[in-house]
């Protein structure tokens, strides 16, 4: 279990310093739909998301707040491969990377939530972080889903938004628009 929490880690970390201008990346504006992991959010106008183009697998999309700068939401699913118990593991174990990132003690407020129709954690963490001069914050809501079929695992759900304080306010209410349009849909196999 460590070396899968090390591994998912490393995944994110690297996927969090890609580029919505890398050209391995397809712009989508307006709904998104996510047939492999059955959900769908609607992107406000004159925002674009990103998800990977093919082969590469399309977990969700993430939707750039402000250029040059760590703002950014990431609408994200994967299955429960980590096998968390219950929501709040599930939440603690999605945002660890970012507490990891801190170098002062962060100040979090959990609280029980729903994403759709799921009963969810809505976390809030604010830090300082290596080389910032600010706070930087991450506002995250994730919830696990019900299992597609009797031979898959349920399904990791989380929408997370990473800000600066400068910022916050103001993309808290991209995020929050975001997380209400939030609904599962039927996966398609």
């Amino acid at each position: 279990m460590v070396i899968s929490r090390l591994l998912m880690l490393g995944v994110i970390c690297y996927a969090f310093h890609l580029r919505a201008d890398d050209d391995r990346y397809a712009a989508v504006s307006g709904d998104y739909q996510n047939h492999n992991y059955g959900y769908a959010v609607t992107i406000p106008g004159g925002l674009r998301g990103f998800k990977p183009k093919p082969p590469a697998p399309v977990h969700g999309i993430f939707i750039p707040l402000a250029e040059g700068q760590d703002a950014r939401i990431d609408v994200n699913a994967n299955y429960n491969t980590l096998e968390y118990k219950s929501v709040p593991e599930a939440s603690a174990g999605e945002n660890e990377w970012f507490v990891e990132r801190c170098v002062d003690s962060p100040r979090t407020l959990s609280k029980p939530a729903t994403l759709g129709s799921i009963a969810a954690i809505s976390t809030e963490v604010i830090c300082m972080e290596r080389g910032s001069r600010g706070s930087v914050v991450l506002d995250s809501i994730v919830a696990i889903g019900p299992a597609a079929t009797d031979y898959m695992t349920a399904v990791v759900y989380s929408v997370s938004l990473i800000s600066i304080d400068k910022r916050y306010l103001n993309d808290k209410k991209v995020y929050d628009r975001i997380v209400r349009s939030f609904k599962l849909t039927e996966p398609k196999r």
